[in-house]
């Protein structure tokens, strides 16, 4: 079961990290707008008014606080894992069944659980989680990208005077 339980917790972490990645990625491109918005601003007169320091400071807060509290949002359980793995994996919930009968002694659940680990070992399960839960890093942040690169060449500029 130790195997098992290896296998569902390597694919938990990587469906989290991509959730919290895909969430994350539409905060900071709404804090980049502003950003940008906000430089626009603050270039229009002869002046600069907005202390940057703290701007900078701010946003990488909100970034990390938003970040936090995305991971602690979005951690599925070990059965949505498994479920999901036996999926992506056509294991037909053999995964998801073992972790179900886990704390059982009858001798289905022994078996369910020996089916689960001849199958794993047999697929090479655990050598392919990475295969079947990739890193999928957002559309956005292309944009927020250009979005940034944008804002910091708006800020480099002198004040406009307008």
């Amino acid at each position: 079961m130790k195997r098992i339980h290896h296998i569902v917790n390597k694919a938990r972490l990587r469906m989290q990290l991509n959730s919290v990645l895909s969430k994350c990625s539409q905060y900071v491109f709404v804090l980049v707008c502003l950003l940008l918005v906000l430089s626009l601003i603050d270039r229009v007169g002869t002046t600069h008014f907005v202390p940057w320091n703290f701007v900078w400071v701010a946003a990488g807060i909100t970034v990390a606080i938003a970040c936090i509290s995305q991971w602690v949002q979005s951690s599925p359980s070990d059965i949505e894992a498994a479920s999901e793995l036996d999926q992506r994996a056509q294991l037909h919930d053999r995964i998801a069944s073992a972790i179900a009968c886990e704390h059982s002694n009858q001798p289905f659940s022994t078996a369910v659980i020996e089916d689960a680990i001849a199958t794993i070992e047999s697929k090479k399960i655990q050598s392919r989680v990475s295969e079947f839960f990739p890193f999928v890093i957002p559309q956005k942040f292309g944009w927020i990208a250009v979005m940034a690169v944008i804002t910091a060449l708006v800020i480099w500029t002198p004040p406009w005077g307008w």
